[in-house]
């Protein structure tokens, strides 16, 4: 079933929603702003969420994946908006680029010598004859312009039919631009119902460094990677429990157990990426396999090989499967029933 997919700026909400979606998200702002259209009711009971980037932890997921599609929705659609402060930014980043490429003289670089660089500031130049409240507004629109005609856009909202359960499960997806690769992340938020909303409402947010749009492939990469786990959460067939424990006998070994759980889900995703779509990865098979000896050094070689094979070659699994991999107790006889 195919997905009606809306990608815009955000750009059009009032204080009021705004709000009301941060009460239902239980997401603030930071140095920038989401400003959006239409929100997914918010939820007086409160929400959730599922993160991709720190999914190891299980603790804050709704359990989402256990529950009925809603069978009132007639039409499926998912909404995806772009904070205007990462398109700007990846806007400029490209333009210079392509400004830069293949020309000698640095200069011209910085002039906005490519022909769509120096058409995005002229324009840019004209905004400012605009009166205050509509300039802002036109900036923006004009990024967005330009993010689209440079085919960044494209780059999310062609994930979006490769992974069916995001296109059916998922609402709203938002793209916001965070400083440092350490604060990228997934994050999937589920409004639970309540006694005015009976269904359950779920907005996805992407948290991303602009300069990620600078390298295509690996953006791509690191979408299908981070979609792949979230269409985990989103399956039945995958059982994950939010509340899941890890079994360890004290908070340090947790650590381990949650850590190991990571790079096993990691290499399955990877695996398939690989397998079954002929998807470049984020890393290569060798630097998955050394992750798995470094998180198992306590297997013997024989027995880690044993583990990445077991993992990679498997279609399915579910999350307590994995997890039972993670503990070091049951390692052994995991890898050999």
């Amino acid at each position: 079933m195919s997905a009606d997919v809306t990608a815009r700026l955000c750009g059009s909400d009032s204080p009021a929603d705004r709000s009301a979606r941060r009460a239902a998200s239980g997401w603030t702002s930071g140095t920038s702003e989401f400003r959006a259209g239409t929100v997914p009711p918010p939820s007086a009971g409160g929400s959730e969420k599922f993160s991709g980037a720190q999914r190891a932890t299980l603790g804050r997921a709704s359990d989402a994946a256990s529950r009925p599609r809603a069978k009132a929705r007639r039409a499926l659609s998912v909404e995806l908006r772009f904070d205007p402060a990462f398109v700007e930014e990846a806007v400029f980043l490209e333009l210079g680029r392509l400004a830069a490429a293949g020309l000698p003289d640095e200069a011209l670089a910085q002039a906005g010598a490519h022909p769509m660089a120096s058409a995005f500031h002229r324009e840019r130049e004209a905004v400012y004859s605009l009166a205050e409240p509509q300039r802002e507004a036109a900036f923006q629109q004009l990024a967005y312009r330009t993010f689209q005609a440079l085919g960044l856009a494209e780059l999310f909202t062609a994930r979006l039919p490769e992974f069916p359960q995001v296109s059916e499960r998922i609402e709203l997806i938002i793209v916001r631009r965070v400083w440092n690769r350490k604060d990228e992340q997934v994050e999937l938020y589920v409004a639970r119902p309540t006694r005015r909303v009976l269904e359950v409402s779920t907005t996805l947010f992407i948290g991303l460094q602009a300069a990620r749009c600078l390298d295509r492939d690996r953006l791509v990469s690191f979408l299908r990677h981070e979609f792949l786990h979230i269409s985990d959460m989103l399956e039945p067939a995958f059982a994950y429990d939010p509340h899941a424990a890890f079994g360890g006998e004290s908070e340090p070994e947790d650590e381990l157990i949650r850590g190991r759980f990571r790079v096993l889900w990691d290499l399955w995703v990877h695996a398939r990426m690989r397998r079954r779509r002929g998807w470049q990865t984020i890393l290569d098979d060798e630097a998955r396999r050394r992750d798995v000896m470094r998180a198992f050094a306590f297997l013997n070689p024989a027995d880690q090989e044993g583990l990445v094979t077991a993992v990679s070659r498997r279609d399915r699994w579910t999350q307590g499967e994995l997890l039972a991999l993670a503990q070091a107790a049951h390692a052994h006889s995991a890898i050999t029933a």
